[in-house]
């Protein structure tokens, strides 16, 4: 199981100590990952990364990745049609601030990663035309 974690943590682009401070897993245990799992420290990875296939992670069987939902994408756009007639304040609680505020930083940190491998991608390319250029 722990390799196909790994394989999960290599398309989030995150390492293994990230994974194990977003779920609130000690990094150790993440490390130290054989085929058995607590339900408990499933859960807490579910809950944060609810698009991982609960039967990919544990038995390899299926997609790594959920399909989405169409049911649910309806969904999401009657609340944004809602979200837009809102007037006046909104009030939400202090913890669903922290995880918006937890999301934006781990938006910005996968932005920043992009753009590196962005960066790096074009380096190559560069060389690359250069090398052809010189034949």
């Amino acid at each position: 199981m722990k390799d196909r974690l790994i394989i999960f943590l290599e398309y989030l682009g995150i390492g293994q100590n990230k994974f194990a401070q977003n779920v609130g897993l000690s990094a150790g245990y993440v490390n130290n990952l054989g085929e058995n799992i607590s339900s408990r420290s499933l859960n807490k990875i579910l809950n944060v990364y609810p698009q991982l296939n609960e039967k990919w992670l544990l038995t390899g069987k299926g997609e790594m990745i959920k399909p989405i939902n169409t049911q649910k994408a309806k969904g999401n756009n009657s609340i944004n049609s809602n979200i837009n007639n809102i007037e006046g304040n909104v009030t939400i609680s202090h913890n669903d601030f922290s995880n918006l505020l937890e999301l934006q930083k781990g938006y910005q940190d996968v932005q920043k990663e992009l753009n590196e491998r962005l960066k790096t991608s074009q380096k190559q390319i560069d060389t690359l035309l250069e090398i052809l250029k010189n034949k």
